[in-house]
This record gives structure tokens, C-alpha cells and sequence, in this order.
């Protein structure tokens, strides 16, 4: 009886241990997926403002024509 019960707790350490990590790894992946679009964000808002500001320098620059 005693190494049955010495194995289920094993068995349930070893399966809180794969229950711990498979959340871990979860929750890095969302972090990875939120930090992923932040920086598809940035990226978006960066290429606007470099379209905006050469529509800019081009109708400065007929202006200045």
C-alpha cells in the first residue's frame, strides 16, 4: 500500500508540475501575441506618419516651385 500511495502522489506532483507549466507556457505565449501586435501597431503608425509627412515635403515643395 505504501508505494501505491508513494506513486499517486508522485503521479499528482508530476501532473500539478505539467498542469503549472502548460499554463506558463500559455501565458507567455499570450504575452508574446499582445507584445506582437503592440509592435504591429508602432510599425503601422510609424509608416502613416513617413506617408504623411512626405505628402507633406512634396506639397511644401510645390510651393516653394
Amino acid at each position: 500500500m505504501k508505494m501505491q500511495d508513494t506513486l499517486q502522489r508522485r503521479l499528482a506532483a508530476a501532473e500539478a508540475e505539467r498542469a503549472a507549466a502548460e499554463k506558463a507556457k500559455l501565458e507567455r505565449e499570450e504575452s508574446a501575441q499582445k507584445s506582437l501586435n503592440e509592435q504591429e501597431l508602432l510599425l503601422e503608425a510609424a509608416k502613416n506618419k513617413s506617408k504623411r509627412l512626405e505628402q507633406e515635403a512634396q506639397e511644401n515643395a510645390k510651393v516653394t516651385n
